[in-house]
């Protein structure tokens, strides 16, 4: 193995994230390739039923380790199938991804690989409290009625967090207050790392997770419950800040109290800061990009009445039972040989020419229109017309591979391998009555 060689801690870096990036692509292809052994006929003549059996024996893979495999290429390859990894998630890494994995894909639309592996399993541990909450819970707690005179989600987002955020209120108000509060010293109060994700905890709404980098025109805010995602400008923002705060205050403490309309909370007390060496004072804490929502004292426990009862527990039995429905779908799909699955039979008229380069081979490979949804295991049924009219003969062909998305192909055209597998004769095919995708368009 040739060694690798750094003289300094960029290069270093540099070196690492370069392999972390191959590892990441690497489970992609991975994926990819497990794809192949549960979607084909591949491991036909290899003495396995299926890929979990192939990669047990073969790999040591166990079925949790082929899905999550699977899973992966599902979510961050180019098209949801392939062996590229999206270019917005290039740089992240195995881990990374693998814990993004579990989020929602809004959230992890806004996450770049400057985020650190701690911070985002943060959003991730934010996301799991939400999904606790039952909807009966949420309705229980009610909105606060001065969140109800707010605008928007984000000016209720922002009137939150300001309230939890005692620090950040005072740099916001005096921001205000001295007259200083252009875009590029807000935006350095509330991200000053250039991109932060904020979670807020709204009472009666849920949380929401708002997203903030400078190098973009909008903010986004997206609702941990629904994935429903909002874009703001950066002036909104500003402007949301600014009536949040009473600049007519003197000091920041009346400004909270007037705004939230009870006492400034105490601060805990700390133990003493120790004295710092000079080599301490060079070694700055580096700020978190994510900052959690601040618990809410959990409220006495609620009297609930039968129905509300009988309503959580069947919304748990419904929410169970479809997760083993899915699993049960999963296994059944993992358990059949793609030989012995449903083939999607498409009908296709073919010229007398190309008819014949079909059967003779020299042409392996259909240019289409990709209307009818084609992937590999299809079979074409190719209809030999002559002068216009049908001669009777039909070559069956298996699709082998799909060519999509690339440069010089037209979009929405894909070219599909093929590979022969019969020519019958029948006198007419306007009777067959099999249930196969009717396509009667000429092959290009």
């Amino acid at each position: 193995m040739e060694n690798i060689t750094v003289s300094n801690y960029q290069e270093y870096k540099q070196e690492l994230d370069k392999q972390l990036k191959e590892t990441a692509e690497g489970f992609v292809r991975i994926g990819y390739l497990l794809k192949l052994a549960r979607d084909t006929d591949i491991l036909s003549g290899s003495g396995y039923a299926n890929v979990n059996e192939f990669a047990k024996a073969e790999y040591n893979l166990d079925k949790s380790m082929v899905s999550r495999f699977i899973h992966i290429n599902d979510k961050f390859a180019e098209g949801g199938c392939s062996q590229q990894l999206k270019e917005q998630y290039r740089g992240f890494g195995y881990t990374k991804l693998a814990i993004m994995l579990q989020l929602p894909e809004e959230i992890n639309e806004e996450l770049t690989p400057g985020y650190s592996k701690s911070e985002i399993t943060a959003i991730k541990e934010e996301v799991d409290k939400e999904r606790a909450v039952s909807d009966i819970e949420l309705l229980i707690e009610g909105e606060k009625e001065e969140q109800k005179l707010l605008d928007n989600n984000l000016a209720k987002a922002l009137h939150q967090l300001l309230e939890d955020d005692t620090d950040l209120y005072g740099a916001i108000f005096t921001a205000f207050k001295e007259g200083i509060a252009t875009l590029e010293n807000i935006q350095l109060c509330l991200a000053p790392s250039g991109e932060k994700m904020y979670s807020i905890r709204i009472q009666g709404v849920g949380r929401m997770m708002l997203s903030l980098k400078d190098s973009e025109k909008e903010v986004a805010l997206i609702s941990v419950r629904t994935s429903e995602k909002e874009f703001y400008s950066w002036e909104t923002v500003v402007k949301c800040l600014e009536s949040s705060v009473n600049t007519e205050c003197e000091t920041m403490k009346e400004s909270w109290e007037s705004k939230y309309g009870k006492e400034f909370p105490k601060k805990q007390e700390v133990a003493p800061v120790q004295p710092k060496t000079e080599e301490k004072k060079t070694a700055q804490k580096k700020e978190s990009k994510v900052s959690k929502a601040k618990e809410k004292p959990k409220p006495a426990a609620v009297h609930k009445t039968e129905e509300q009862k009988y309503n959580e527990k069947q919304a748990k039995i419904d929410r169970e039972t479809k997760k083993k429905l899915e699993e049960m779908e999963d296994e059944k799909k993992m358990a059949v040989l793609p030989s012995e699955m449903p083939k999607t039979v498409h009908r296709i008229k073919v010229g007398k020419t190309f008819f014949a380069d079909a059967e003779s081979g020299i042409k392996p490979f259909t240019l289409r229109k990709d209307d009818r949804n084609y992937k590999v295991g299809d079979v074409l049924e190719k209809m030999e017309f002559d002068d216009g009219k049908f001669t009777g003969r039909i070559l069956k062909q298996e699709v082998i591979y799909k060519l999509e998305d690339y440069t010089g192909l037209v979009d929405g055209y894909c070219i599909l391998g093929t590979k022969n597998l019969e020519v019958s004769e029948e006198q007419d095919g306007s009777n067959d009555n099999r249930d196969v995708v009717s396509d009667t368009t000429n092959d290009l």
